[in-house]
Order: structure tokens, then sequence, then C-alpha cells
């Protein structure tokens, strides 16, 4: 029995938790990558080691891309269903820090934002998923937002 299965034993039900994340699997589990260990998503194995700033960076991108190519059509069909149910909101709405349980340390700077807007293999549908939450905030009127996005988003 994993955890996540001795998890819903002692809880009696499914277990959903920022960590338990069932409907995407982490671009660094992907068998197409090397798993990095889990503290370099985060740099700190990088500190002192002769790794600039710019490799940094261009790491947590190059892992942002990867991300959205691997879950951008799951967040779609996720939305489809009129909410969000999992983590990913770090891959939609990017920000200049690594998101605290996103595992692959993905990050923009202000250097590559309007790069990673141009991209060709994810643009369409990064701006599909934008689109379909605005229509998805548009629908619920005036009702708070986290019957769309959970407030923690």
């Amino acid at each position: 029995m994993d955890d996540h299965e001795a998890m819903e034993e002692v809880r009696g039900g499914p277990v959903e938790t920022v960590l338990d994340v069932p409907a995407f699997e982490s671009a660094s589990d992907t068998a197409s990558r090397p798993k990095p260990k889990r503290a370099m998503s985060f740099g700190s194995l990088d500190a002192g080691r002769g790794v600039s700033d710019d490799q940094k960076d261009q790491k947590a991108y190059d892992a942002l891309v990867q991300c959205q190519e691997l879950h951008m059509k799951k967040i779609l069909e996720e939305l489809d269903h009129g909410a969000k149910e999992s983590c990913w909101i770090w891959y939609i709405f990017p920000t200049e820090k690594a998101g605290y349980c996103d595992f692959d340390g993905t990050r923009i700077t202000k250097k590559n934002a309007v790069e990673l807007c141009n991209n060709e293999s994810t643009a369409s549908d990064w701006r599909k998923c934008l689109e379909k939450i605005c229509d998805l905030l548009e629908a619920q009127d005036k009702r708070p937002p986290d019957h769309v996005l959970p407030r923690i988003d």
C-alpha cells in the first residue's frame, strides 16, 4: 500500500491535498527526462557551484515550457468541467518565483516572459486556458471566484 492509499484508508475516502496531484504527473517524472533532485528544483544545490543566474533562469524556463506542453490539454479538459481541481496554477500564471509545490521549479523572468508568450509549442493552448478561466469567472457573475479557482491560487 502506498502513502496515498494509506491516507485514503485513514480518512475513509479520496484524499485531495496540495501535494496530491492525481491528474498530472510532474515533468521530472516523465520517461523522456531524467528526474532532477527535488532540492535542485528550487536552486538550493546550485548555489556556489559555478551555475550562473542566467543558467538557472533558463533551466526554470525550460521546465515551465515542458510542463505546459505536458499538461495544457489536461488543464483544458479540467476547466471544461467548470473549475480548477488539481495543482497546475503556476503553469498558467507563471511568476518570477517557483511555486511552493512545483517540484519542477518553473518560473519566468522579465527577460524571458515575452519569449514564453510567443512560444510556438504552448502559446495557443495557454491562451485557450486563460480564456477559459475568464469565461468561467464571467459566468459566475457576482459570486466569489473561488467557485472556479481555489482561494489559495
